[in-house]
C-alpha cells in the first residue's frame, strides 16, 4: 500500500503550486484511478473561464485556454446550481465538436468528475477530476471528493485574500501613474490581456506554465508605474521631449523596478510567487531586441520574456489608441508598424503570437473601450 501524503503540507511555506501538486499526489493515492485534475478560475469582469492549474498527465489540447462562461452551458447551469456532475463515460456523453468535448476526447479520458468552486459567495471557478477508466467514479466517494473540492476553494480564496492587498495597491499606483500620463485604465486591463494571449500561445514553446500566463496578466499593468517618479513638467510635456528631457524620462523603468521593491518589501512579499516578474516587466520594457534599448542596452534573450511580451502589447495598445497629440491608427496600418518593428526594437516571436490571435485582440478591444 502507498504511503499517504502528509497533509502537513499545507501549512508550511510552499506556493499554492507546490501546495496543489501535494494534495493531487494525496489524491491519486486515495484513488489510483485519478489521472487529471485540473482548475480554471473564473474572470468576472471578462465573464471567462481561465485554465490555471493543469496536474497529472500531459495534455496541450486542455491547457493554456480560455473561454465563456456563457458559451459553455452544461457549466452554466452547474454555476447557477451550484452542484456537481458526474459523467461516467465521456465518449458517450460529451459533444466532439466543442473544444473542451474534443480535448477531452482526445486525450482519451473516459470519466469526468466537476465541482464548481465556490468561497461563501464567491465564484472561483471550476475543478475537474478526470479518469482513463469509465464509470470510474461511484457515489460512496463523492463527499470525499467534495470535501477536496473545498479545501480548494479555500486555499484559492485564501491566496486570492493574500495578493489582494497588494494587487489592490498596485492598481491604485498603476491608475495614479495612468492619469498622470494621459492614459486610461482601459488601456492597462487591454495590455494586460493581450500580454496574457502573447504569453498563452508561446507557453508550448517556452514550457511556461498556467501561473506563468496568469501572474504576467496581473502585474503587466505595472510596466508604466515608474512614471510616477519623473516630474511633472516632462511627464505631461504635450510636444516632443528634447534630449535631456528624454533622459529624464528613461529613469521611469529604474524607478520602477524600486517602486516595485517597495511595494514587495511593505508587504512582506518579496519572494511571492513570480515576484521577478514584476521586477523584469517594471526595468526591462523599453529595451530592444538589437540593443538599441533602454536602460541596459540589452539584446534578443538577455531581455525578460515578460517584459518582450509585454512591450509589444504596450506598442500595440498605443498606436491602436487615441490621445491627445496622435488619432488612433487603423488597425491594419498598426499590424504593418509592429511587423517593421519586429526583429529590432519588438520580438519578432511576440509580435507574431499577438498577430495570431487577432479575433482575440479585436474582442478584447471591443469589450474594453474605456
Amino acid at each position: 500500500m502507498n504511503r499517504p501524503v502528509d497533509l502537513g503540507f499545507l501549512d508550511q511555506g510552499k506556493t499554492l503550486q507546490e501546495k496543489m501538486q501535494c494534495l493531487f499526489l494525496h489524491i491519486q493515492q486515495r484513488f489510483s484511478f485519478i489521472d487529471r485534475m485540473a482548475i480554471a478560475t473564473y474572470d468576472e469582469p471578462m465573464d471567462v473561464l481561465k485554465s490555471v492549474y493543469y496536474f497529472g498527465r500531459e495534455a496541450s489540447s486542455l491547457r493554456y485556454y480560455d473561454i465563456a462562461l456563457k458559451e459553455v452551458p452544461s457549466l452554466l447551469n452547474l454555476y447557477k446550481q451550484r452542484r456537481l456532475r458526474v459523467v461516467q463515460d465521456v465518449q458517450e456523453e460529451y459533444d466532439p465538436d466543442t473544444r473542451h468535448g474534443h480535448g477531452i476526447i482526445q486525450e482519451n479520458f473516459r470519466s469526468s468528475l466537476t465541482y464548481p468552486l465556490w468561497h461563501e459567495r464567491d465564484f472561483l471557478g471550476f475543478i475537474f477530476f478526470n479518469s482513463q477508466q469509465p464509470r470510474a467514479f461511484v457515489e460512496q466517494q463523492l463527499n470525499e471528493f467534495e470535501l477536496f473540492s473545498r479545501l480548494i476553494a479555500d486555499m484559492l480564496a485564501n491566496e486570492k485574500q493574500h495578493a489582494s492587498t497588494l494587487l489592490a495597491t498596485v492598481r491604485s499606483v498603476v491608475d495614479i501613474a495612468a492619469r498622470r500620463h494621459a492614459e486610461t485604465g482601459g488601456h492597462l486591463h487591454r495590455i494586460a490581456r493581450y500580454s496574457r494571449l502573447i504569453a498563452k500561445h508561446l507557453a508550448p514553446k517556452y514550457g511556461l506554465d498556467e501561473r506563468y500566463v496568469e501572474h504576467i496578466f496581473l502585474f503587466s499593468p505595472l510596466h508604466d508605474i515608474g512614471k510616477l517618479a519623473i516630474p511633472d513638467d516632462v511627464l505631461q510635456k504635450p510636444g516632443k521631449l528634447s534630449h535631456d528631457e528624454f533622459e529624464v524620462m528613461k529613469r521611469h523603468t529604474q524607478k520602477g523596478r524600486e517602486l516595485v521593491d517597495i511595494l514587495l518589501n511593505n508587504f512582506g512579499l518579496a519572494d511571492t510567487e513570480h515576484a521577478d516578474m514584476m521586477r523584469n516587466i517594471a526595468h526591462y520594457h523599453h529595451e530592444a531586441v538589437d540593443g538599441s534599448g533602454y536602460p541596459d542596452g540589452l539584446m534578443q534573450n538577455e531581455i525578460p520574456l515578460e517584459a518582450r511580451i509585454v512591450a509589444v502589447a504596450d506598442v500595440y495598445d498605443a498606436l491602436m489608441s487615441e490621445r491627445c497629440y496622435k488619432s488612433a491608427w487603423p488597425e491594419q496600418e498598426a499590424i504593418a508598424q509592429l511587423r517593421r518593428m519586429a526583429g529590432h526594437h519588438l520580438d519578432e516571436e511576440c509580435v507574431d503570437a499577438l498577430i495570431a490571435q487577432l479575433e482575440d485582440v479585436r474582442r478584447i478591444r471591443e469589450q474594453i473601450i474605456v
